[in-house]
């Protein structure tokens, strides 16, 4: 679910907006072998 920017400041405390992006790597099974996460507030 995601809420337009209004919603999301009225209910609850503030909170900034950032962005999270993910990168995964998968081995020939499927599952994941190594990751990486980027926060930018």
């Amino acid at each position: 679910m995601v809420w337009p920017r209004e919603n999301d400041t009225r209910g609850g405390h503030y909170r900034l907006l950032f962005l999270h992006r993910a990168s995964l790597g998968l081995n020939k099974e499927g599952r994941l072998t190594a990751q990486q996460h980027r926060l930018v507030e």
